[in-house]
């Protein structure tokens, strides 16, 4: 490549040690913020960018959803089917997997989620109803641990062929 020179230069690295500690009380500004002039700085580009979130997504986010989907689909169609339940715990069918253990694994995550989506309420206020999409997961969570439930207990008295 002729014409190009090399050209020298200074490269400073900032230390903001004071910052890190304070790190979640600015997320929680700027979440709260209605403008989003903030975010055309540069400063705040390089804070957001360089905090390696994709990991963090993948394994606290990604991960146990795809838990509780294949588990509710293992559990719907292998153990939903079968009438008789004996406790919530038991394994009452013979067919794949513990059935007590994907209750529990759908109770626990699906109850943390929705703990998660309380949280999200709680900043949001009426404004979190406006999302089609937070109803739609709360909705889901909300049916599938019901089912769970009912399919154990049959509190609801629900005749078992109108569940399936």
């Amino acid at each position: 490549m002729k014409g190009n020179q090399t050209i020298p230069v200074t490269v400073s690295i900032l230390e903001i040690e004071w910052l890190s500690d304070h790190m979640k009380d600015l997320y929680i500004y700027m979440s709260q913020l209605e403008d989003t002039y903030l975010f055309e700085n540069e400063f705040i580009k390089i804070l957001l960018e360089n905090q390696h979130y994709s990991g963090q997504v993948l394994w606290k986010v990604f991960t146990p959803y795809i838990i509780y989907a294949m588990t509710s689909i293992a559990y719907f169609s292998n153990h939903l089917i079968s009438e008789q339940c004996i406790g919530f715990f038991a394994s009452d069918y013979e067919g794949f997997g513990h059935p007590g253990a994907m209750r529990v694994i759908i109770v626990c995550i699906g109850l943390s989620f929705l703990c998660i989506e309380m949280v999200q309420m709680s900043y949001l206020k009426f404004g979190y109803f406006e999302d089609f999409w937070n109803l739609f997961m709360v909705s889901s969570v909300l049916c599938n641990v019901y089912l769970v439930f009912e399919h154990v207990y049959n509190f609801s008295n629900i005749h078992y062929d109108a569940m399936i």
